[in-house]
């Protein structure tokens, strides 16, 4: 995840963020895609003992100079080895 920022805001202030927002609110920002960025893409996977995996993607690029996307997804799976 290109994180750029996390930001936590505690108490009354987070009701700018809406009127559910009580007790504060936890707002994960993301670094842009430049409108002009080549395509870009990167998977991961991993495996380990029990059944367990992990598998992930992203890709990020920019559209003809007029936005830029970023899309990712990922996909974890375990078994109980006592089930």
């Amino acid at each position: 995840v290109d994180l750029e920022r996390i930001e936590v805001v505690r108490g009354p202030l987070s009701s700018v963020h809406g009127a559910d927002a009580l007790g504060g609110v936890i707002q994960v920002v993301t670094r842009g895609v430049a409108p002009d960025a080549p395509f870009h893409s990167r998977v991961r996977a991993r495996a380990g003992r029990y059944h367990a995996g992990e598998v992930a993607g992203q890709a990020s690029a920019g559209l003809a100079g007029v936005a830029g996307l970023s899309l990712g997804s990922a996909l974890a799976t375990s078994r109980d080895p006592h089930s």
